[in-house]
């Protein structure tokens, strides 16, 4: 299936720096955080070592949560993941790839929850329904929803959802999870 029609070009693009220039940025930066990521240190600067270091950056992401204290700050981090996510050319990388930042963003012990659901809103409005992947993101925000008890930054119509559901061709217990 063409990538164009699974991505709404939502998230911010950002010009004139590459995509593994800001990842590298986006590494250094986490690692005087903590972070630990597993690249030889004589690495080529190419796609393949963007494609490794990806998955490693969204698995770190977490740590914003915990050590950012400007919410803008998250904000632009994850922005820059998501448009990483967008340069990925298979739609298989993009679905996999897509659920490893949303359950990234759940995974954060950090008690941010209202940030926490606009990250999610915002990642949801990035992907076409089409996207079986877009069934996680959908769920992490219902909870979200569910925790937080508000929906401010939410835009579903109840009816869209399980239009979206039949469409996705989900199962029982699928759909349960999505009423809560």
């Amino acid at each position: 299936r063409r990538i164009s029609n699974v991505l709404n070009q939502v998230a911010p693009s950002f010009i004139g720096v590459s995509y593994l220039t800001q990842a590298l940025e986006m590494k250094s930066y986490m690692e005087r955080m903590g972070a630990k990521f597993n690249l030889p240190d004589n690495f080529e600067e190419n796609e393949d070592t963007f494609l490794e270091l990806l998955p490693q950056l969204i698995h770190q992401f977490p740590l914003y949560f915990n050590t950012c204290p400007n919410e803008m700050e998250i904000e632009s981090a994850f922005f820059s993941l998501v448009s990483m996510i967008q340069l990925l050319s298979q739609e298989d990388q993009i679905e996999e790839t897509s659920k490893k930042l949303s359950n990234a963003i759940m995974s954060s012990s950090s008690d941010r929850l209202l940030l926490k659901s606009k990250l999610q809103s915002h990642q949801f409005n990035c992907y076409q329904p089409s996207l079986k992947s877009t069934y996680t993101l959908l769920i992490n925000l219902l909870k979200l929803i569910r925790d937080t008890g508000k929906c401010r930054y939410v835009t579903l119509d109840i009816n869209q959802i399980g239009e979206w559901l039949e469409k996705w061709k989900s199962d029982v217990q699928e759909r349960r999870s999505a009423a809560g």
